[in-house]
């Protein structure tokens, strides 16, 4: 008995308070707010195609520094550099050296010494002749 009355006061709790819940009514905004509204949405589309033509512009950018960088290898690639200590390499080939070292800075075989260090290990240079020799 004493649960039918809890069961009753409970459900007469819930009806009293479904009573208190008012209905929501959902209005349509005015013309008032949606002019009001409308300058705000036309900024963010004004930003968004702004931010579209900076993204496009960064792109094309990107490929002109692809582009240069591809024309730099391909003029490094003409020119001629040491691959070891007495070879000259470029795009036409190797070159030994001979007894002379490459010149790091030209890229091409020394032709001449002024002293043994433009001889390669073991080769001296005959300074009256600019020639290296193995002794």
């Amino acid at each position: 008995m004493s649960r039918i009355l809890l069961l009753l006061f409970a459900l007469a709790a819930g009806l009293f308070a479904a009573a208190q819940i008012k209905p929501v009514q959902i209005q349509k905004p005015t013309s008032t707010q949606v002019r009001q509204q409308a300058p705000a949405i036309n900024m963010q589309m004004d930003e968004a195609t702004l931010l579209r033509r900076d993204v496009q512009k960064l792109r094309s950018e990107v490929q002109d520094l692809k582009n240069q960088v591809a024309a730099l290898r391909q003029s490094q690639a003409d020119h001629p550099r040491c691959s070891a200590p007495n070879v000259s390499s470029s795009s036409l080939g190797e070159r030994n050296c001979g007894e002379f070292l490459c010149d790091n800075a030209t890229g091409t075989c020394i032709s001449s010494c002024n002293s043994s260090n433009d001889c390669r290990g073991g080769a001296v240079c005959d300074m009256g002749v600019g020639r290296c020799l193995v002794p």
